[in-house]
């Protein structure tokens, strides 16, 4: 079976987990600061802080920025749903916009329409590595005297005309779980330049520290699933996911044995700083050769699939790499996946891959382009040590589902 994403890993991991537990520096110690400042300056911003996850380094970034009541946030309709759920639980009044075919990001000529003069921010999601119109965003914001934050959990690398993502908005944040481009086992990072937000966030986190045994738990936990990804074992898991009641029990397990780890409002622990240390230099490098991994799939793969574009002066990355099935294909997405599973392909669709929040916003509205990438997208399997020969592969079993 060829998985659709490995974790990531680098030699001297299980080597810095002893080293810290022996000098019991896993909490608190040098490399929370060293890894922010390291971070800032690769980002090129000012200030960066570490926090124990995306949704909590948004979460921050919301109360720092002190909005009245009844203010309305903008956000993409295609996105992860913790970002509406956490918007909703702050008291504020939520609009959705659809998203671009072109880069599945926000629509910038839907976004003018959806301002009203409620509100106050626009969530900036660049979504699977793909930045959005960030410059066009930001105009259009200050125009009206709005606030952007960037919504950077996919997108560590990617550039507009030599400018980072997460170095545009008025705070962004950015996302460190296991399957993440950095992944230091759980954490996150909020960068601004605004010295108004740092130090109302920084002194929430000043004196905060994750617990060292959940930190631990993380790593321990998260290696066993990547052994089981990655031995034969994987054949009967990726089995099991083809059944609806088994798919919906695993991920029960999953979901809550991550959630009971999931530290609360803290920063990230000094023994994750080091592995985010460790990880930032990797960064460009892999990304690189995930990028190279795409030139082979598209020169193999169908034409008629649909695959996001990016502009001129674009530097992506690919957190993941996403098609949508053509028009006048009529297999159903869940079939589309199970006849690929049972001959060794595993992918993504649906909310395996990011949310409709329309689902949970259930307004009368139509996101025509978010159902359709919902409803017609998969991710193909693409990871740092993929093989030209098992890209090949993947391409030729797609390419030969699309015929019937």
């Amino acid at each position: 079976m060829i998985p659709r994403r490995k974790i990531r890993y680098y030699k001297q991991l299980v080597f810095d987990v002893f080293k810290m537990l022996f000098r019991r520096k896993i909490n608190q110690g040098k490399y929370i600061k060293e890894f922010e400042k390291l971070f800032s300056n690769y980002i090129g911003v000012k200030r960066a802080i570490s926090t124990s996850s995306g949704r909590v380094a948004y979460g921050l970034i919301l109360d720092a920025l002190e909005l009245p009541d009844g203010a309305e946030v903008i956000l993409p309709s295609y996105t992860y749903k913790e970002i509406f759920n956490i918007t909703k639980d702050k008291g504020f009044k939520i609009k959705l916009v659809d998203v671009d075919p072109l880069n599945f990001n926000i629509d910038i000529s839907l976004l003018k329409g959806a301002i009203t003069n409620k509100t106050k921010v626009i969530v900036a999601t660049h979504i699977f590595g793909i930045p959005c119109n960030i410059k066009d965003i930001i105009s259009l914001a200050d125009e009206n005297g709005i606030i952007v934050i960037e919504d950077c959990a996919h997108s560590l690398g990617s550039d507009i005309d030599d400018r980072k993502t997460g170095g545009f908005g008025k705070a962004s944040f950015f996302s460190f779980e296991s399957t993440k481009i950095l992944n230091t086992f759980g954490g996150g990072v909020i960068t601004t330049n605004d010295d108004e937000i740092f130090f109302r966030i920084n002194s929430k986190l000043s004196y905060s520290y994750g617990n060292y045994f959940k930190v631990l738990t993380k790593i321990v936990i998260t290696i066993l699933e990547s052994l089981l990804l990655e031995t034969f074992l994987n054949c009967f898991l990726f089995a099991a996911l083809r059944s609806t009641k088994l798919k919906a029990f695993l991920n029960l397990i999953y979901f809550s044995s991550h959630n009971k780890i999931r530290p609360l409002v803290v920063r990230l622990s000094n023994l994750q700083s080091l592995i985010g240390i460790r990880q930032l230099r990797l960064v460009d490098e892999k990304n690189i050769k995930r990028k190279e991994a795409v030139k082979v799939y598209r020169k193999y793969l169908d034409k008629r699939l649909h695959i996001p574009r990016v502009g001129n002066g674009v530097n992506n990355v690919y957190y993941y790499f996403i098609a949508v099935l053509p028009d006048d294909f009529s297999m159903k997405i869940s079939d589309f996946r199970d006849s690929l599973s049972r001959k060794g392909i595993d992918i993504g669709i649906m909310d395996e891959m990011t949310d409709n929040l329309h689902f949970i916003d259930k307004s009368s509205e139509s996101f025509h382009i978010t159902e359709k990438i919902y409803r017609r997208g998969f991710q193909l399997p693409l990871y740092d040590r993929i093989s030209e020969e098992e890209i090949i592969k993947v391409s030729q079993i797609v390419n030969t589902q699309l015929k019937y």
